[in-house]
């Protein structure tokens, strides 16, 4: 299943159910309305266990200062291509 939030305050609507069947997150550093870190701290919080993935046009050093690495699963570095972003997905997931 996929879900794609429309804007930052949308995670926080995202149903419980969904708790164990969300896998992977992926959230830009730099979001209007709520700061990519503020984002990566609420979806650690309110959903252990998902691996978030944080891109950014920004090198990851610059991108991950503040604590953003914390709970971090991975990184990406904006342009990246769909094959790129398929294999972060699956080096989280275990797919193949």
């Amino acid at each position: 299943m996929r879900y794609c939030a429309p804007e930052p305050p949308a995670v926080a609507r995202i149903p419980k159910s969904f708790g164990a069947s969300i896998d992977v997150a992926l959230v830009d550093r730099t979001l209007p309305g709520i700061g990519g870190p503020a984002l990566l701290e609420a979806i650690v919080r309110r959903r252990r266990g998902v691996e978030v993935l944080l891109m950014s046009g920004y090198d990851e050093e610059e991108a991950t200062r503040g604590g953003v690495a914390e709970g971090l699963a991975g990184f990406l570095r904006k342009p990246f291509s769909p094959a790129q972003l398929l294999e972060a997905i699956r080096a989280r997931t275990g797919a193949r």
